[in-house]
Protein backbone atom coordinates (compact mmCIF):
# COMPACT_ATOMS: atom_id res chain seq x y z
CA UNK A 1 0.00 0.00 0.00
CA UNK A 2 1.17 3.25 -0.71
CA UNK A 3 2.51 4.91 2.35
CA UNK A 4 0.61 8.42 1.50
CA UNK A 5 -2.86 7.28 1.41
CA UNK A 6 -4.32 4.71 3.58
CA UNK A 7 -8.27 3.65 3.49
CA UNK A 8 -10.28 3.39 6.37
CA UNK A 9 -10.87 0.02 6.26
CA UNK A 10 -11.98 -3.15 8.84
CA UNK A 11 -10.10 -6.39 7.07
CA UNK A 12 -12.84 -8.48 9.61
CA UNK A 13 -16.08 -8.24 10.86
CA UNK A 14 -16.46 -8.77 13.92
CA UNK A 15 -19.76 -9.24 15.82
CA UNK A 16 -22.98 -11.48 15.30
CA UNK A 17 -26.43 -9.64 15.80
CA UNK A 18 -25.09 -6.75 12.70
CA UNK A 19 -23.02 -8.83 10.70
CA UNK A 20 -25.39 -8.37 7.86
CA UNK A 21 -27.36 -5.60 8.96
CA UNK A 22 -28.81 -3.25 6.36
CA UNK A 23 -27.06 0.28 8.04
CA UNK A 24 -25.55 2.36 5.65
CA UNK A 25 -21.85 2.82 5.57
CA UNK A 26 -19.08 4.76 3.29
CA UNK A 27 -15.69 4.59 2.73
CA UNK A 28 -13.05 7.12 3.26
CA UNK A 29 -9.16 7.82 2.42
CA UNK A 30 -6.87 9.40 4.78
CA UNK A 31 -3.18 10.82 4.36
CA UNK A 32 -0.76 9.87 6.39
CA UNK A 33 1.43 12.64 6.26
CA UNK A 34 -1.39 15.40 7.12
CA UNK A 35 -4.26 13.19 8.94
CA UNK A 36 -6.42 14.69 5.84
CA UNK A 37 -9.39 12.23 5.26
CA UNK A 38 -11.46 12.26 1.96
CA UNK A 39 -14.79 10.41 1.24
CA UNK A 40 -14.41 8.05 -1.41
CA UNK A 41 -18.05 6.71 -1.49
CA UNK A 42 -21.75 7.28 0.36
CA UNK A 43 -24.42 5.44 -1.42
CA UNK A 44 -26.12 2.43 0.41
CA UNK A 45 -24.24 0.08 1.59
CA UNK A 46 -20.51 0.21 0.45
CA UNK A 47 -17.66 -1.71 3.10
CA UNK A 48 -14.76 -3.88 2.48
CA UNK A 49 -11.88 -1.72 0.36
CA UNK A 50 -9.13 -3.46 -0.52
CA UNK A 51 -6.47 -1.67 -2.59
CA UNK A 52 -4.70 -2.34 -5.96
CA UNK A 53 -1.62 -3.44 -6.05
CA UNK A 54 -0.86 0.08 -7.78
CA UNK A 55 -2.20 1.74 -4.89
CA UNK A 56 -4.15 3.63 -6.90
CA UNK A 57 -7.66 1.91 -7.09
CA UNK A 58 -9.75 0.33 -4.55
CA UNK A 59 -11.87 -2.43 -5.17
CA UNK A 60 -15.08 -2.37 -2.90
CA UNK A 61 -18.55 -4.10 -2.40
CA UNK A 62 -21.78 -1.84 -2.65
CA UNK A 63 -25.39 -2.51 -2.77
CA UNK A 64 -25.74 0.83 -4.61
CA UNK A 65 -27.14 -1.35 -8.06
CA UNK A 66 -29.41 -3.62 -5.96
CA UNK A 67 -27.10 -6.96 -5.18
CA UNK A 68 -23.96 -6.50 -3.30
CA UNK A 69 -21.43 -6.54 -6.06
CA UNK A 70 -17.59 -5.70 -6.55
CA UNK A 71 -17.00 -1.65 -7.27
CA UNK A 72 -13.29 0.22 -8.61
CA UNK A 73 -12.63 3.57 -7.86
CA UNK A 74 -9.26 5.41 -8.91
CA UNK A 75 -7.76 7.31 -6.58
CA UNK A 76 -5.10 10.13 -6.78
CA UNK A 77 -1.98 10.61 -5.24
CA UNK A 78 -3.33 12.79 -2.70
CA UNK A 79 -6.02 10.63 -1.31
CA UNK A 80 -8.98 12.20 -3.62
CA UNK A 81 -11.64 10.72 -5.81
CA UNK A 82 -10.77 10.49 -9.50
CA UNK A 83 -13.93 9.83 -11.42
CA UNK A 84 -16.72 7.53 -10.87
CA UNK A 85 -16.76 3.85 -9.48
CA UNK A 86 -17.09 1.40 -11.85
CA UNK A 87 -18.79 -2.37 -11.19
CA UNK A 88 -16.96 -4.88 -12.41
CA UNK A 89 -18.73 -8.23 -11.32
CA UNK A 90 -22.78 -8.42 -11.55
CA UNK A 91 -25.12 -10.78 -9.32
CA UNK A 92 -22.17 -11.75 -6.75
CA UNK A 93 -23.82 -11.40 -3.85
CA UNK A 94 -20.19 -10.33 -1.85
CA UNK A 95 -19.99 -10.04 1.55
CA UNK A 96 -16.37 -9.27 1.43
CA UNK A 97 -13.36 -9.22 -0.36
CA UNK A 98 -9.84 -9.03 -0.69
CA UNK A 99 -6.92 -9.59 -3.37
CA UNK A 100 -3.71 -11.21 -3.84
CA UNK A 101 -0.78 -9.60 -3.60
CA UNK A 102 -0.04 -9.84 -7.35
CA UNK A 103 -3.90 -8.35 -7.94
CA UNK A 104 -4.58 -11.37 -10.42
CA UNK A 105 -7.03 -13.06 -8.15
CA UNK A 106 -10.33 -11.86 -5.72
CA UNK A 107 -11.45 -13.73 -2.94
CA UNK A 108 -14.84 -13.12 -1.47
CA UNK A 109 -16.99 -14.40 0.51
CA UNK A 110 -21.06 -14.91 0.33
CA UNK A 111 -23.68 -14.61 3.61
CA UNK A 112 -26.88 -15.20 3.83
CA UNK A 113 -28.54 -13.76 6.63
CA UNK A 114 -31.94 -16.07 7.17
CA UNK A 115 -33.62 -15.00 9.92
CA UNK A 116 -38.01 -15.87 11.16
CA UNK A 117 -39.82 -15.31 13.56
CA UNK A 118 -40.70 -18.05 16.02
CA UNK A 119 -43.22 -18.19 19.31
CA UNK A 120 -43.02 -20.23 22.45
CA UNK A 121 -45.80 -19.85 25.45
CA UNK A 122 -45.04 -18.74 28.62
CA UNK A 123 -44.44 -21.14 31.07
CA UNK A 124 -45.27 -20.16 35.17
CA UNK A 125 -43.62 -23.40 36.23
CA UNK A 126 -39.71 -23.45 34.37
CA UNK A 127 -38.15 -22.00 31.48
CA UNK A 128 -38.73 -22.30 27.29
CA UNK A 129 -36.17 -23.77 25.19
CA UNK A 130 -36.06 -23.61 21.42
CA UNK A 131 -37.12 -27.00 21.19
CA UNK A 132 -40.62 -25.71 22.62
CA UNK A 133 -41.23 -23.29 19.84
CA UNK A 134 -42.91 -23.09 16.83
CA UNK A 135 -42.11 -21.25 13.24
CA UNK A 136 -44.15 -18.33 11.89
CA UNK A 137 -42.67 -17.11 8.87
CA UNK A 138 -40.72 -19.06 5.94
CA UNK A 139 -38.93 -18.73 3.18
CA UNK A 140 -35.86 -16.90 1.94
CA UNK A 141 -35.76 -13.87 3.77
CA UNK A 142 -34.55 -12.44 6.40
CA UNK A 143 -35.60 -9.88 9.27
CA UNK A 144 -34.43 -7.65 11.58
CA UNK A 145 -37.49 -5.95 13.35
CA UNK A 146 -41.09 -6.68 14.01
CA UNK A 147 -44.29 -5.64 16.27
CA UNK A 148 -47.07 -7.55 17.61
CA UNK A 149 -50.38 -5.52 17.16
CA UNK A 150 -52.08 -4.57 19.98
CA UNK A 151 -55.22 -6.94 19.57
CA UNK A 152 -52.35 -10.15 19.00
CA UNK A 153 -53.87 -10.48 16.15
CA UNK A 154 -51.11 -9.39 13.80
CA UNK A 155 -47.21 -9.50 13.17
CA UNK A 156 -45.79 -6.65 11.09
CA UNK A 157 -42.15 -7.33 9.92
CA UNK A 158 -39.79 -6.07 7.82
CA UNK A 159 -38.49 -8.53 5.15
CA UNK A 160 -36.24 -8.42 2.19
CA UNK A 161 -38.22 -11.56 0.33
CA UNK A 162 -38.77 -8.66 -2.65
CA UNK A 163 -35.18 -8.10 -3.09
CA UNK A 164 -35.76 -4.58 -0.92
CA UNK A 165 -36.53 -4.14 2.69
CA UNK A 166 -39.94 -3.89 2.42
CA UNK A 167 -42.81 -4.29 5.80
CA UNK A 168 -45.38 -7.11 5.71
CA UNK A 169 -47.79 -8.58 7.96
CA UNK A 170 -49.08 -11.66 8.90
CA UNK A 171 -51.27 -13.45 11.38
CA UNK A 172 -50.10 -14.50 14.59
CA UNK A 173 -50.57 -18.45 14.36
CA UNK A 174 -48.73 -18.45 10.98
CA UNK A 175 -49.99 -17.84 7.10
CA UNK A 176 -49.69 -16.28 3.84
CA UNK A 177 -48.04 -12.77 4.53
CA UNK A 178 -49.41 -9.35 3.13
CA UNK A 179 -47.12 -6.66 1.68
CA UNK A 180 -47.78 -3.04 3.63
CA UNK A 181 -44.57 -1.02 1.77
CA UNK A 182 -42.80 -0.70 -1.50
CA UNK A 183 -39.86 1.78 -2.47
CA UNK A 184 -36.56 1.86 -3.23
CA UNK A 185 -35.03 2.63 0.23
CA UNK A 186 -35.14 -0.13 3.09
CA UNK A 187 -38.20 0.23 5.21
CA UNK A 188 -37.69 -1.27 9.01
CA UNK A 189 -40.27 -1.55 11.69
CA UNK A 190 -40.63 0.07 15.01
CA UNK A 191 -44.03 -0.49 16.63
CA UNK A 192 -48.11 -0.34 16.32
CA UNK A 193 -49.90 2.93 17.56
CA UNK A 194 -52.10 1.63 20.27
CA UNK A 195 -54.96 1.93 18.32
CA UNK A 196 -53.78 -0.78 15.93
CA UNK A 197 -54.28 2.08 12.66
CA UNK A 198 -50.70 2.98 12.24
CA UNK A 199 -47.08 1.55 12.07
CA UNK A 200 -43.90 3.58 12.95
CA UNK A 201 -41.19 2.28 10.55
CA UNK A 202 -38.04 3.71 9.44
CA UNK A 203 -36.97 4.51 6.14
CA UNK A 204 -33.52 5.04 6.51
CA UNK A 205 -31.49 7.92 4.62
CA UNK A 206 -28.69 7.68 7.69
CA UNK A 207 -27.75 5.82 10.84
CA UNK A 208 -26.79 7.29 13.98
CA UNK A 209 -24.95 5.57 16.88
CA UNK A 210 -26.89 3.21 19.17
CA UNK A 211 -26.38 5.16 22.48
CA UNK A 212 -28.29 8.77 22.03
CA UNK A 213 -30.97 11.03 23.94
CA UNK A 214 -34.37 10.06 24.45
CA UNK A 215 -36.72 12.40 22.38
CA UNK A 216 -40.65 13.46 22.67
CA UNK A 217 -42.01 13.80 19.70
CA UNK A 218 -46.10 14.31 19.76
CA UNK A 219 -49.52 15.70 17.57
CA UNK A 220 -52.63 16.73 18.47
CA UNK A 221 -54.80 13.92 16.63
CA UNK A 222 -54.19 11.26 14.78
CA UNK A 223 -52.98 12.77 11.10
CA UNK A 224 -52.35 15.75 12.06
CA UNK A 225 -48.39 17.05 11.19
CA UNK A 226 -45.93 16.25 14.09
CA UNK A 227 -44.46 18.55 16.42
CA UNK A 228 -40.78 19.22 16.92
CA UNK A 229 -38.84 16.56 19.01
CA UNK A 230 -38.28 17.56 22.31
CA UNK A 231 -35.12 16.05 24.15
CA UNK A 232 -36.31 14.04 27.76
CA UNK A 233 -32.69 14.91 28.86
CA UNK A 234 -32.38 11.00 29.40
CA UNK A 235 -29.20 8.92 27.76
CA UNK A 236 -30.54 5.70 26.91
CA UNK A 237 -31.71 3.44 23.50
CA UNK A 238 -34.49 0.94 23.17
CA UNK A 239 -37.36 2.97 24.64
CA UNK A 240 -40.42 1.45 25.08
CA UNK A 241 -43.67 3.22 25.96
CA UNK A 242 -45.72 1.71 29.09
CA UNK A 243 -49.71 1.33 28.78
CA UNK A 244 -51.17 4.86 28.95
CA UNK A 245 -47.93 6.93 28.31
CA UNK A 246 -46.40 7.93 31.67
CA UNK A 247 -43.91 5.92 32.12
CA UNK A 248 -40.76 5.08 29.79
CA UNK A 249 -38.48 1.67 29.78
CA UNK A 250 -34.94 2.00 28.22
CA UNK A 251 -31.79 0.83 28.59
CA UNK A 252 -28.42 1.88 29.50
CA UNK A 253 -24.99 0.75 30.21
CA UNK A 254 -26.09 -2.82 29.72
CA UNK A 255 -29.08 -1.93 32.48
CA UNK A 256 -32.60 -1.54 32.54
CA UNK A 257 -33.95 1.66 33.68
CA UNK A 258 -37.50 3.27 34.12
CA UNK A 259 -38.53 6.73 33.38
CA UNK A 260 -41.04 8.71 34.98
CA UNK A 261 -42.64 11.35 32.57
CA UNK A 262 -44.29 13.28 35.67
CA UNK A 263 -41.21 13.78 37.79
CA UNK A 264 -38.74 13.28 35.02
CA UNK A 265 -37.32 10.76 37.46
CA UNK A 266 -35.20 7.40 36.49
CA UNK A 267 -34.75 4.90 38.37
CA UNK A 268 -32.44 0.90 37.29
CA UNK A 269 -35.33 -1.44 37.31
CA UNK A 270 -32.59 -4.51 36.69
CA UNK A 271 -28.96 -3.59 37.49
CA UNK A 272 -26.06 -4.34 34.94
CA UNK A 273 -24.67 -7.75 36.89
CA UNK A 274 -23.38 -10.65 34.57
CA UNK A 275 -23.15 -12.58 36.92
CA UNK A 276 -26.95 -12.69 38.13
CA UNK A 277 -28.42 -15.89 37.37
CA UNK A 278 -26.08 -15.97 34.55
CA UNK A 279 -28.28 -12.84 32.62
CA UNK A 280 -25.90 -11.11 30.93
CA UNK A 281 -26.38 -7.39 29.07
CA UNK A 282 -30.06 -5.84 28.84
CA UNK A 283 -30.36 -4.85 25.20
CA UNK A 284 -34.48 -4.49 24.66
CA UNK A 285 -37.75 -3.77 27.22
CA UNK A 286 -41.50 -4.95 26.44
CA UNK A 287 -44.23 -3.89 28.72
CA UNK A 288 -47.23 -5.94 29.11
CA UNK A 289 -50.43 -4.78 28.56
CA UNK A 290 -51.71 -3.66 31.93
CA UNK A 291 -48.36 -1.79 33.03
CA UNK A 292 -47.57 -4.50 35.80
CA UNK A 293 -44.42 -6.12 34.31
CA UNK A 294 -41.85 -5.35 31.68
CA UNK A 295 -40.05 -8.10 29.70
CA UNK A 296 -36.53 -8.00 28.62
CA UNK A 297 -33.94 -9.72 26.35
CA UNK A 298 -30.17 -10.03 27.32
CA UNK A 299 -26.91 -11.50 25.57
CA UNK A 300 -24.36 -13.57 27.72
CA UNK A 301 -21.02 -13.45 26.97
CA UNK A 302 -21.05 -16.28 24.96
CA UNK A 303 -23.81 -14.33 22.88
CA UNK A 304 -26.81 -16.56 24.13
CA UNK A 305 -29.80 -14.59 24.19
CA UNK A 306 -32.44 -15.24 27.26
CA UNK A 307 -36.25 -13.37 27.48
CA UNK A 308 -36.88 -12.34 31.68
CA UNK A 309 -39.45 -10.85 33.35
CA UNK A 310 -39.61 -8.54 36.18
CA UNK A 311 -42.20 -6.32 37.98
CA UNK A 312 -42.06 -2.63 37.09
CA UNK A 313 -42.45 -1.64 40.98
CA UNK A 314 -39.10 -4.02 41.29
CA UNK A 315 -37.94 -7.03 42.27
CA UNK A 316 -36.15 -10.25 41.15
CA UNK A 317 -36.12 -10.77 37.05
CA UNK A 318 -37.48 -14.62 35.82
CA UNK A 319 -36.13 -16.43 33.55
CA UNK A 320 -38.57 -17.36 30.68
CA UNK A 321 -36.86 -18.32 27.35
CA UNK A 322 -33.35 -19.75 27.05
CA UNK A 323 -32.32 -19.49 23.39
CA UNK A 324 -28.60 -20.94 23.78
CA UNK A 325 -28.65 -23.40 20.50
CA UNK A 326 -25.31 -22.21 18.58
CA UNK A 327 -26.47 -23.71 15.18
CA UNK A 328 -30.12 -21.60 15.91
CA UNK A 329 -28.94 -18.11 17.20
CA UNK A 330 -31.57 -15.35 18.83
CA UNK A 331 -29.07 -12.51 17.31
CA UNK A 332 -31.35 -9.76 16.91
CA UNK A 333 -32.08 -7.82 20.35
CA UNK A 334 -36.24 -7.53 19.09
CA UNK A 335 -39.01 -9.36 20.36
CA UNK A 336 -43.10 -9.41 21.58
CA UNK A 337 -45.28 -10.95 24.03
CA UNK A 338 -49.06 -10.89 24.62
CA UNK A 339 -48.47 -12.26 27.96
CA UNK A 340 -49.15 -15.51 26.84
CA UNK A 341 -46.33 -16.01 24.19
CA UNK A 342 -43.04 -14.64 23.52
CA UNK A 343 -42.74 -13.61 19.73
CA UNK A 344 -38.64 -13.49 18.71
CA UNK A 345 -36.28 -13.72 15.44
CA UNK A 346 -34.21 -17.33 14.89
CA UNK A 347 -31.09 -16.51 12.16
CA UNK A 348 -30.28 -19.52 10.07
CA UNK A 349 -27.18 -17.82 8.50
CA UNK A 350 -25.33 -19.86 5.17
CA UNK A 351 -21.78 -18.13 3.89
CA UNK A 352 -19.24 -19.74 1.59
CA UNK A 353 -15.85 -18.35 0.26
CA UNK A 354 -15.36 -18.18 -3.41
CA UNK A 355 -12.19 -17.08 -5.53
CA UNK A 356 -12.11 -15.38 -8.81
CA UNK A 357 -9.90 -14.66 -11.54
CA UNK A 358 -9.35 -10.97 -12.27
CA UNK A 359 -9.31 -9.45 -15.65
CA UNK A 360 -6.50 -6.71 -16.54
CA UNK A 361 -9.25 -4.58 -16.84
CA UNK A 362 -10.12 -4.55 -13.83
CA UNK A 363 -6.27 -4.23 -12.30
CA UNK A 364 -5.88 -1.21 -14.74
CA UNK A 365 -3.96 1.44 -12.72
CA UNK A 366 -5.12 5.32 -12.56
CA UNK A 367 -3.51 8.05 -13.12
Amino acid sequence: MDDRVRAVQSRFTLGTAHIANNGLSSIWTVTVADGRAHRVTGRGIEVSPVWLPDSRSLLFVSDRDGVRDVYRIRIRRDGRVRGRPERITTGLNAHGIDVSADGRTLAYSTYTAYSHIWSVPISASSPATLADATQITAGNEAIEGFALSPDSRWLAYDSDRSGNGDIWKVPVDGGPAQQLTTGPTGDYVQDFSPDGNSLAFDAWSTRTGMMSNLYLVSRPRPGAPWGAARALEVQGSDASWSPGGGRIAYVRDRALHLLDLATRESRTLVAADGDQGGRGEVQFAYWSADGSTVYFKAFDEEGHASIWAVPAAGGTPRLLLRLDDPARPSLRREFATDGRRLYFTVAAPQADIWVMALQPGDTAAGR
